[in-house]
């Protein structure tokens, strides 16, 4: 069963990636519930899948960050996506022979397998909860474009500043952040393998943002000091879901 992990009432509901676009039945709650099999903890640097092998399932993330990246034979890595609570991860490999990344664990995590059939059989009976995949897939899409020109087209600064929005937006959606700060368990090796960038440069850049009065670090806390100028400056923008989608979830098979 899909679960959270003795967080405190309303703090995590672990299906709101889930009900981002779509707000399900007391039936089909249930049954999205139950594809996972029992959640198994692991400690951080746990591989949870490995980059490579055929794909057989998804994981649901019910508590702890985890990462994909993919591998390169010298040892180098490039974290493609940090996974927070509540997130889907390996979904893109099913449409693979093998897979494209690995699943690492960067804190201790709880993980819920979910085998590819037990997913389609869920796509097969409830249309509504495959066009809702099918919109957070696109929403995928439109984070990847905005990687992709962050890459091409900002410093060091404002990558490393857009990341800290974006952790923040996505923390607070699954109840895990607010009052514009958060928890940051990640090392300036995991930031740089993130960024692309070496360590060195995670440092002067933390250092350029906080001197400029966008966020403060103390230990692993980051509050963000100034929204506005900080989103001006990492060139980041919020794009908030759509409200309506009577085109494609209109009905459904009871």
């Amino acid at each position: 069963m899909l679960r959270d992990s003795g967080k405190s009432p309303g703090s995590f509901e672990p299906l709101h990636r889930f009900k981002e676009y779509v707000s399900f039945t007391p039936s089909e709650v249930k049954e999205i519930q139950a594809l996972g099999d029992k959640p198994i903890v692991l400690p951080r640097s746990s591989v949870i899948r490995e980059q490579e092998v055929i794909p057989t399932c998804f994981f649901i993330l019910l508590d702890g960050w985890a990462s994909s990246s993919v591998e390169f034979e010298n040892g180098d890595r490039q974290i493609t996506k940090v996974h927070l609570p509540g997130d889907l991860m390996g979904a893109p490999s099913a449409s693979l022979a093998q897979t494209a990344d690995s699943l690492t664990a960067l804190t201790r995590v709880v993980v819920s397998r979910i085998p590819l059939e037990r997913f389609g059989q869920l796509f097969a009976t409830r249309p509504r909860f495959a066009a809702a995949m099918f919109l957070s897939a696109q929403r995928e899409r439109v984070a990847l474009i905005d990687a992709l020109t962050r890459v091409g087209r900002t410093s060091s600064a404002e990558k490393l500043a857009s990341l800290m929005l974006d952790l923040y937006e996505r923390l607070s959606a699954a109840g895990c952040a607010q009052e514009l700060q958060f928890e940051l368990p990640l090392t300036q090796q995991e930031i740089g393998d993130i960024l692309g960038i070496s360590t060195v440069h995670v440092s002067r850049s933390f250092k350029e943002i906080e001197d400029l009065g966008l966020l403060k670090r103390a230990g692993r806390k980051i509050k963000i000091l100034d929204l506005r100028s900080a989103s001006v400056f990492a060139r980041w923008s919020h794009r908030p879901a759509a409200s309506k989608f009577d085109w494609l979830i209109d009905h459904d098979v009871s």
